[in-house]
Order: C-alpha cells, then sequence, then structure tokens
C-alpha cells in the first residue's frame, strides 16, 4: 500500500511551485507555430489564453526546422509579450533546427535540414532573419562552422 501524498506540506510545495515556463512549445489547441500564415499573432495568443488555464505562466513559441520563407514571416509576427490575464507571456522566440544533425533530426524534416557555410553567422541570420524576437537556437555543436555561431 502506497503513502498518501497530502497535508500542508505538499500544498505548500504546490502553491509555491504553481506557475511554470514552458521552453519548447511548437504549437497546441489547432495552432501550429511553424505555418507561415498571414495572422500568426492570432494563434499565438489563442495558445497563449488556453495555456494560461493550465498553470503556463510565460512561453517560448517554438519553430521547428523549415525553409527559409517560413522564418522571414513568422519570426516578425511573433514579438516578446508580457503576460497578465489575457494570456501567457511570450519570452520569446525558440527556433529549433534546420542545423541539427541528420542523424539525430526526429521529426524534423530532412529536406529543409541545412549545414552552416563558410560564413556561419551571417548563413544563420540569411536564414531566420532579424534576431531581435529570438531567445533560443537549437543548433548541432558538432556541425561545421557551428562554433562561430556558438561564439557569436
Amino acid at each position: 500500500m502506497s503513502e498518501s501524498k497530502s497535508g500542508p506540506e505538499y500544498a505548500s510545495f504546490f502553491a509555491v511551485m504553481g506557475a511554470s515556463a514552458a521552453m519548447v512549445f511548437s504549437g497546441g489547441f489547432g495552432v501550429d507555430f511553424s505555418q507561415a500564415t498571414e495572422d500568426v499573432g492570432s494563434g499565438v495568443a489563442l495558445v497563449a489564453r488556453r495555456i494560461l488555464s493550465h498553470g503556463v505562466t510565460s512561453f517560448c513559441p517554438t519553430l521547428v526546422t523549415s525553409p527559409p520563407e517560413v522564418y522571414h514571416k513568422v519570426v516578425p509576427q511573433i514579438p516578446v509579450k508580457s503576460g497578465g490575464p489575457h494570456g501567457a507571456g511570450v519570452l520569446g522566440l525558440h527556433l529549433e533546427g534546420p542545423f541539427i544533425s541528420r542523424e539525430k533530426r526526429g521529426a524534423h524534416p530532412e529536406a529543409h535540414l541545412r549545414s552552416f557555410e563558410a560564413n556561419a553567422f551571417q548563413d544563420l541570420l540569411a536564414t531566420y532573419g532579424p534576431l531581435d524576437n529570438v531567445r533560443i537556437v537549437t543548433l548541432a555543436p558538432e556541425l561545421g562552422h557551428s562554433h562561430e555561431v556558438i561564439r557569436e
């Protein structure tokens, strides 16, 4: 018979730990952040409202491996935004790919994976566009020239 975990010591733990931040969040509630639509912001707002009711107070919308034109269209539409009663805050974007390992790509579409060119940081900017709204970039450190991007 297992011991029940209830009582004031557990209640106070959950009261203190009640809110959380989500770092990898590629969409939900019928919204995919990697879809280049004309109004990505309304999808982000919907997700922000819905996840707040589950205790998530802030998140990083994640774009998975996509062609450059998707990043150029979507990234500017998702600004950093404070949270509140209207929904969870947007901490900034998480760009997961396309500079990842082919062998460890998981569900990322192989057709859109990329390697860095000789001027790696400029290649990254050409792929994503401005990084003003970006907080996290996931890349494979074993890719050639990745150390240039990491250092930057």
